[in-house]
């Protein structure tokens, strides 16, 4: 008599973080920002990124970058105002003047128009640093994820395989807080100077309107999945931990806890270190940009003549700051939760230390040894995310963007009263000699731009 034995099916292994980071990557991809290979490990569910420059896949990215580059720094040298007459003008191509630019600048202030436009340009010098660093830190970007392999396979000898998935993250939290923003943000960019009529003209308008945002919304994302894969990662070992301890297994496994916990902090530096340079600047771009919006808002609201069909620019300046720092607040928020979760492990660990004292078990002194050399590096020096030293993403961070933004704010409120002061006394002085002419918009454009950077170097120096 024989039994037929069914055959007990086995659950897939659980998607690691680098498989599922691999959708974003290939969507980054599709905008020239991820040259890396992507190689999936069988019976793992894992992907190992590698970093070739024979590769299609990095020609393919390395050519997609630089037509977009090209065509956003010849939308950046057209729709300038400093070069708008004197570059690629004529022939049909373009259309002779921009009418929503032309009747907000009449409408302005000389001062507010300038600083207006200037957010655009610096955006678009930001996007040429971005693509750059995606390239030159590729090769970092890669170590930083094959890592997460290597840590994964050892989280399964502290514990069960936990199903540990940031799908919801990824689809929902990203795609609505970071990219819908900077989607509306660059429509409306668009729709200021898109011309139908004008097909080479509407396509850079296009690429000169979205692509700033989109790579903003890119890096931005970027930054916090790697901060939620590090949150995840310790809130994982505090899971089996907890397990571990509950279930009654008896002594923790805190020799491999620990080599994982020292490898965790690593990747947070790792993590730190790649960041660095791009969340630099962009905290930067975030306080001009900030502090800009702020003196829009009070100036042209409180100038009756700017206020006149400027209620545009007032929403947009009441807008950017509430978008601005909530990137930031987002990136501080998941930071602060890698140290929170941290915590817990320690206090975790600090309970298990004292509840093993009395023991009298054989080998208890050792055990007792290396729970203690844990707890005292978690509690002594715990995990922050800090940019090459420069800064640390915690909330003190958020209090000193608000102070650099409100004394930029202060400066431009200064140089404000001091162009009306001298418009003042010119309005005096006696008719110009004959022979001598007035400057034109686009000198007094330049001699603004002068006048702001000036004044910013005499507050720093």
């Amino acid at each position: 008599m024989t039994y037929k034995i069914l055959p007990i099916p086995i659950p897939p292994p659980t998607k690691g973080f680098t498989q599922q980071l691999a959708p974003f990557l290939k969507f980054a991809k599709f905008f020239g920002r991820c040259p890396l290979d992507f190689e999936v490990i069988s019976k793992k569910s894992q992907i190992k990124y590698r970093l070739n420059v024979c590769s299609i896949s990095f020609y393919a990215s390395l050519i997609l970058a630089l037509l977009l580059n090209t065509a956003l720094l010849v939308a950046l040298v057209k729709y300038d105002n400093v070069f708008h007459n004197n570059l690629f003008s004529g022939g049909g191509i373009w259309p002779p003047s921009n009418p929503s630019d032309e009747y907000f600048r009449g409408r302005v202030s000389q001062l507010v128009y300038t600083l207006a436009n200037t957010m655009l340009p610096l955006s678009c010098i930001f996007v040429f640093i971005d693509y750059f660093l995606a390239f030159f830190k590729a090769s970092e970007l890669a170590n930083w994820l094959n890592n997460w392999n290597i840590i994964e396979d050892e989280m399964k000898q502290i514990g069960d395989q936990k199903d540990v998935k940031q799908d919801k993250f990824r689809y929902y939290f990203i795609l609505v807080f970071a990219f819908a923003p900077c989607m509306l943000f660059g429509t409306l960019e668009t729709v200021w100077q898109i011309d139908f009529d004008y097909p080479i003209h509407s396509l850079l308008s296009i690429i000169y309107g979205y692509l700033p945002y989109i790579s903003y919304a890119i890096e931005d994302s970027k930054a916090l999945l790697m901060l939620k894969c590090l949150q995840l990662g310790f809130q994982r070992v505090k899971t089996d931990i907890d397990e571990h301890l509950i279930d009654g297994r008896g002594l923790l496994p805190i020799r491999k806890i620990h080599q994982v916990l020292i490898k965790l902090r690593a990747q947070c530096d790792k993590c730190g270190d790649y960041l660095a340079t791009q969340q630099l600047l962009s905290i930067l771009l975030t306080m001009y940009f900030m502090a800009l919006s702020f003196f829009t808002f009070v100036t042209v609201l409180g100038n009756s003549r700017d206020t006149e069909g400027a209620w545009n620019m007032i929403t947009f300046s009441l807008a950017w700051p509430f978008f601005g720092i909530s990137r930031l607040s987002a990136k501080v928020w998941m930071s602060e939760g890698i140290t929170k979760e941290e915590k817990e492990i320690a206090a975790i660990l600090k309970t298990e230390e004292l509840k093993e004292k009395n023991s009298e078990c054989l080998g208890i002194n050792a055990y007792l040894k290396e729970l203690s050399k844990v707890c005292k590096l978690l509690s002594h020096h715990p995990t922050e995310i800090s940019l090459k030293n420069y800064v640390k993403l915690n909330n003190a961070l958020i209090l000193g963007v608000f102070q650099q933004v409100f004394t930029i704010f202060i400066i431009l409120m200064q140089f404000r009263m001091e162009i009306t002061h001298h418009q003042l006394n010119d309005s005096q002085l006696p008719i110009l000699p004959r022979g001598t002419t007035p400057p034109s918009a686009q000198q007094e454009t330049l001699i603004t731009r002068a006048g702001i950077i000036i004044g910013f170097l005499r507050v720093y120096a």
